[in-house]
């Protein structure tokens, strides 16, 4: 909205207030008109309290003046003069509402013209009905009025066109650092693509041991770098007031699979439990945002394995009608009193060694808090020095209709009755207990490998099946007259929809709803459109050892043209954003003016990681978008999605 209009908005307001303000002032009075005998002023101050009730009905109801203002100015002048005649000199002052009305409804200008002109009726109307002296006070008190109402108009237009003028510089500022980060977001984005896929792909070369360490390290520097990029825009936008969230249908299990790629490594790294507890009357499908929600837990989870030494990470969901509950449990060292009265600012830490002892901006937290806000939700902290840390995301989520809850993925059958898990944490062990409790499996538990071959080597019932981590299941492998008929080994943190699939029949496919189709990318064809050719280099290299056939184009004209007059149609396109003779957006419409979507889907290839970026490729007839850096199973996955 401009400058002029907000202004104009104010004015109406203005103007409401006072039409209610003086239509509740004048209302005794006109009673008292009536009361005390004074019909015709009664009338005339009634006129004037309904017609300034209607305009005020008007101006809440229809945002704009609905009875002119003439109509009420003349019964506004009618009650006055006879007010002066009834009352005297004190008989002015009810116009005063009146006075400064018509400066908000009307302007200065044309206000003063119509008060100019009720002075000029009032004083000699007043000096022939009353003492001379009173009709020059009456005079004196409308000149006052007036003049007190443009100084009021004036001053207070002012100071809100002054607000205006700095609420356009702030904007004007808000998009000047959001073009700025955008900018800074691609210029570091294209190397790091680049350094990113580079390392992927000499990680699958063949490497010497220090080699491998060194590029590794290369590697994980990057991917915390990108971290800490991510951070600064996410910050940026909710600052700006331009985050924007997803209402989207996903799978919990999807959220926990993810947060196990990031975190389970670095659990199994530093000797620290990694445990799920999730409730069985969860459903299964929920809508919201699965990314943020997903980055929130990623963040807690990472900075509870961060700050423990030893022991372990629970994340537990549960359910409160439609709030979904995360809690993340530490034995880690904690928190103070006082160091948690500034945990989740920006760019603040427990205190001044976190940063020099474990890493990190600060930034998580405050981002990660923020996030659950905007979401409607909060993120609440509980901590004893030297004894662990509790984060707790309470979150609203819609629930898909007639869904099902995340417990019913697997039931007891014939073959899967009776089953022996070796679980070494206690936490764990409890969780194990539950799960298949609720599907009606008899479970036994033991502590390690050497408990379970003991309890198998006595047991006169075989177990259906006998399930453990791969460390934990390796004594018990080539030993013979053993009471089990299969071993299964999970990967730690047990998830739900894993334990399901893994338990499903001997020689069954995977029929769990949660399993992805897989869908064989070899042999499709895919044009890469890249200008910059480390990028466009890497992007080619990532797909060729996938078995993927891939041409290139420098520049959105030469894509457009190789889409065009190809005779084998290309099963996807690859489109980056900024190129130069003709960038992504305009190639992919001059390609939509002759095919759609459904028949060759286009893919964004960009290194500004914004929504509004996200939302121009929509726009421009683009399918998806991936963000640079490109990770090499994001690739993937995207290739496998829209080759289905």
């Amino acid at each position: 909205m401009s400058a002029p209009d907000l202004l104009e908005v104010y004015r109406r307001r203005v103007s409401y207030g006072l039409a209610v303000a003086g239509s509740v002032t004048l209302l005794p009075f006109s009673i008292n008109n009536f009361l005390q005998g004074r019909v015709a002023l009664g009338i005339a101050t009634t006129t004037v309290v309904a017609l300034l009730i209607l305009n005020a009905i008007a101006i809440y109801k229809k945002k704009r003046l609905f009875i002119p203002l003439i109509v009420i100015f003349i019964p506004s002048v009618g009650g006055l003069l006879l007010s002066i005649h009834t009352q005297g000199w004190p008989g002015v002052l009810w116009s005063y509402p009146a006075v400064l009305m018509f400066h908000f409804m009307l302007g200065r200008r044309v206000a003063n013209v119509l008060n100019g002109t009720l002075v000029l009726l009032v004083v000699p109307m007043a000096w022939t009905s009353i003492e001379h002296s009173m009709a020059i006070r009456a005079g004196v008190t409308l000149a006052l009025m007036i003049m007190f109402a443009n100084i009021f108009s004036i001053v207070t237009s002012g100071l809100y066109a002054q607000v205006l003028k700095e609420r356009e510089h702030a904007e004007r500022e808000a998009r000047h650092k959001s073009d700025f980060l955008a900018n800074m977001s691609h210029e570091i984005r294209t190397p790091m693509n680049a350094i990113i896929g580079l390392t992927h792909l000499t990680l699958k070369s063949e490497l010497t041991a220090k080699q491998h360490r060194h590029v590794s390290q290369i590697q994980s520097a990057a991917t915390t770098l990108l971290g800490i990029l991510n951070d600064i825009l996410d910050l940026s936008k909710i600052e700006s007031g331009n985050l924007q969230l997803e209402l989207a249908m996903f799978e919990l299990p999807r959220v926990l699979d993810t947060l196990s790629s990031v975190a389970a490594l670095a659990a199994r790294e530093k000797g620290v439990d990694l445990v799920y507890d999730v409730a069985p009357d969860i459903p299964l499908h929920l809508i919201g945002d699965r990314l943020r929600i997903g980055q929130i837990l990623i963040n807690l989870t990472g900075n509870a394995i961060k700050f423990t030494e030893q022991g372990e990470v629970v994340v537990t969901v549960r359910r409160f009608g439609t709030d979904m509950i995360f809690e993340v449990r530490d034995t880690g060292i904690g928190v103070s009193p006082e160091q948690s009265t500034h945990l989740f600012q920006a760019f603040r830490q427990a205190d001044a060694s976190t940063t020099r002892r474990h890493g990190g901006t600060g930034l998580g937290l405050a981002i990660s808090r923020q996030l659950a806000e905007a979401m409607g939700g909060n993120l609440v902290m509980a901590s004893e020095m030297g004894r662990g840390s509790r984060f707790t995301l309470t979150v609203p989520l819609g629930i898909a209709p007639n869904g099902p809850a995340y417990g019913s993925l697997l039931r007891a059958r014939e073959d899967l009755a009776r089953v022996l898990a070796i679980a070494g944490n206690a936490t764990s062990r409890d969780v194990l207990k539950a799960m298949f409790a609720a599907w009606g499996i008899e479970l036994e538990i033991v502590e390690s490998g050497e408990d379970a071959m003991w309890k198998l080597a006595r047991s006169t019932k075989p177990y259906d099946a006998v399930i453990g981590d791969a460390a934990s299941l390796e004594i018990l492998e080539d030993k013979k007259g053993l009471a089990m008929r299969r071993m299964i080994a999970i990967e730690q943190p047990v998830e739900l929809a894993h334990l399901a699939e893994a338990l499903a029949p001997e020689g069954e496919a995977e029929t769990s709803a949660l399993a992805p189709a897989t869908i064989d990318i070899r042999g499709r064809r895919v044009l890469i459109a890249e200008d910059n050719r480390i990028n466009r280099d890497v992007v080619r290299e990532l797909l060729t050892v996938e078995g993927v056939e891939c041409d290139t184009a420098t520049n959105g004209r030469d894509a457009v043209l190789m889409v065009l007059d190809t005779a084998t149609p290309y099963d996807l396109v690859l489109m980056d954003v900024q190129m130069p003779e003709m960038d992504g957006l305009q190639a992919t419409r001059e390609i939509r003016a002759r095919i759609d979507k459904t028949n060759l889907p286009i893919v964004a290839l960009t290194a500004q990681a914004l929504v509004e970026e996200r939302d121009r490729c929509l726009a421009a007839g683009m399918n998806d978008y991936l963000s640079k850096p490109v990770e090499p199973q994001d690739l993937y996955a995207m290739l496998r999605r829209w080759s289905a």
